[in-house]
């Protein structure tokens, strides 16, 4: 993907699921640059998303908090929701959790800020 007014990087990574789960595989965000925005498929089946984070890809991942409350974003189905830069600027490696359990293979597209 073209970058946009120089706001977010050239590559437009996705992460999916390679089983039945509500885990989603780990996104490099030293090597891609913080989540900008995720895309949702029409396909998704989860309300709500959070997050898990990371200091290494293969390292103990925890629920990332902000104010003492897990960060969640709301899902809507075949549309996209843009990430607080703040919260999301100092994550090195991220994995998104839906509520619900998603089917093998559920994509999500992610638009990395340029950094």
């Amino acid at each position: 993907m073209a970058s946009q007014a120089g706001m977010f990087g050239s590559s437009a990574p996705s992460i999916d699921t390679t089983v039945s789960t509500t885990v989603f595989s780990v996104v490099d965000c030293i090597k891609n640059g913080p989540m900008g925005i995720l895309h949702f498929p029409s396909t998704f089946a989860g309300a709500t998303i959070t997050f898990q984070v990371a200091q290494t890809s293969d390292g103990t991942f925890q629920t990332l908090q902000s104010g003492g409350s897990d960060v969640s974003v709301t899902v809507t189905v075949d549309k996209s929701a843009v990430l607080d830069p703040s919260i999301f600027y100092a994550v090195k490696y991220c994995k998104i959790v839906s509520a619900s359990a998603e089917a093998n293979g559920t994509t999500i597209n992610i638009d990395h800020r340029a950094t």
